[in-house]
């Protein structure tokens, strides 16, 4: 007999349906242990952050002790108040990430709702840059698509679509966002094993091998450390051989709008030709019989 179940936030026009419809593969088993095992190693990593955090909060404050700072009241209230900071941070993490448990739910899960697209900017506070960040859900449902298929789903953003799915519960979710943050932890994970006829974990695994998606994530891995060197070594370059030393007796204003212009030019040189290379890569695989990672995935 299936289960259903209905979303306790539904989407308010749109209903969201849950039902059990069959039991998991072998080979559904293994990419679940893969794909999930960032979600699964959260909790452990959250639990050491808090204990590493707290410890040095009171490392801190006896630091500033034992150097001598206690006996100035200014330098000491506030080696006192980071202290304490510090060790607050901790105790949040800590209480947070004790209390909140991964199960992954028995069996193989169709839901079916409008596909929402939730995008935003992340800021690292280390080094001040940002970074886009899109994720997808259906009613209080995180999905979590295959690495790299983001040309099979990207459409379906507003639309009713009906997926196979492995659900992951989160027991005492993170509730410091507000839900229409990208930042916003949802209720449940989902893991897709199949969707329409352009995904089938089942079939990829079987017919490609366990290592498919290892192999993938490597390879753009391996891709973006060759952008960033590329890079790396144009503006090393630049900086070693300044373009605006070949000018005659240049002013300041002039070297730096040459310097800009040269870096530019080489960025979308540098652009211009890994984009060419992608595609000529592709066309190349294809007449020599390789299969596309898309392909792979509806088998």
């Amino acid at each position: 007999m299936s289960k259903k179940e209905n979303t306790g936030k539904a989407n308010e026009i749109t209903p969201v349906t849950i039902r059990h419809v069959r039991g998991m593969t072998p080979a559904e088993m293994q990419y679940i242990k893969y794909a999930s095992l960032g979600r699964r190693i959260e909790r452990p990593f959250g639990l050491g952050f808090g204990v590493v955090i707290m410890m040095f909060g009171i490392t801190l404050l006896v630091a500033f002790i034992y150097d001598g700072q206690a006996s100035e009241p200014g330098k000491f209230i506030i080696s006192v108040i980071f202290s304490i900071g510090f060790f607050l941070l901790g105790q949040v993490s800590w209480r947070t990430y004790k209390k909140r448990k991964y199960r992954l739910k028995d069996g193989v899960y169709e839901i079916s709702g409008r596909l929402e697209e939730m995008n935003g900017r992340i800021v690292n506070p280390s080094t001040g840059g940002s970074s886009s960040v899109r994720k997808y859900v259906i009613g209080d449902t995180q999905i979590i698509w295959p690495i790299a298929s983001s040309a099979v789903y990207a459409s379906s953003a507003g639309s009713l679509i009906c997926i196979k799915a492995a659900i992951f519960e989160k027991e005492k979710p993170v509730s410091f966002f507000s839900e229409r943050s990208i930042l916003s932890d949802k209720k449940h994970d989902a893991f897709v094993l199949e969707f329409d006829d352009k995904i089938n974990i089942n079939r990829a695994i079987v017919n490609y091998g366990p290592r498919l998606f290892f192999k993938k994530r490597a390879t753009l891995i391996a891709t973006h450390i060759l952008i960033l060197t590329i890079i790396a070594l144009g503006l090393f370059y630049f900086m070693e051989n300044p373009f605006s030393a070949r000018l005659p007796t240049p002013s300041h204003s002039l070297a730096l709008t040459s310097e800009i212009i040269a870096i530019t030019l080489f960025l979308i040189t540098a652009a211009a030709c890994l984009a060419t290379a992608a595609f000529l890569y592709e066309k190349i695989a294809k007449k020599m019989g390789f299969t596309p990672y898309i392909e792979k995935l509806r088998s």
